[in-house]
């Protein structure tokens, strides 16, 4: 279990032990780490702790997640996407298996300025994008039927939602948008 901080900021890149299982929340893994290595053994990471990544890679062992591109951390099977790579400006290519984005994939990408999440995304769970302080614009497709409330939460650039839905069709607008519901257009 890593339940801690990494205290040297002058590492780049970081291989975790085999016999690692846990990457608990308040462990940080600082700024300066730009690749990570997850094991075989790991079963649970918290995606705030990762979250300044640019590249990560599992272990093809490893039962639970798996890497695409080393760019997006997802689950095995391919359909959740825990994590994304830091570096990313513009969302417009999500493997395209990816039906559920999870709480805090996003989390603090401040590069991140627009997101397309085409077809099959199904749900987006609550601080999915929290505080990506450049986003200004999200749109979604017609396949989408949960937004988790908080999902867009201290993201204060957020001026734009597109979903590809009618009005009324997903419950808890705006979903944590500093703006509220004036952002939101729907198709009608």
């Amino acid at each position: 279990v890593i339940n801690g901080t990494f205290l040297n900021e002058g590492v780049n890149s970081i291989k975790l032990p085999d016999s690692l299982e846990l990457i608990k929340g308040n462990t940080t893994i600082p700024s300066s780490v730009s690749y990570l290595y997850i094991p075989k053994n790991v079963n649970a990471i918290d995606s705030t702790s990762i979250f300044k990544l640019k590249e990560i890679e599992v272990s093809e062992e490893n039962t639970k997640y798996k890497s695409i591109d080393n760019k997006y951390l997802v689950s095995k099977d391919g359909k959740t996407l825990y994590f994304a790579s830091y570096d990313l400006a513009n969302i417009n290519d999500l493997p395209e298996t990816i039906e559920t984005i999870e709480g805090y994939a996003f989390y603090s990408h401040a590069n991140l300025l627009e997101v397309n999440l085409k077809a099959p995304i199904k749900e987006i769970k609550a601080g999915a994008f929290d505080s990506c302080s450049s986003l200004r614009k999200i749109e979604v497709a017609n396949t989408i039927q949960k937004i988790e409330s908080g999902a867009f939460g201290r993201s204060n650039n957020l001026t734009e939602i597109i979903i590809h839905k009618k009005r009324g069709e997903i419950e808890g607008e705006p979903w944590g948008a500093v703006y509220g519901t004036r952002v939101i257009t729907y198709d009608e």
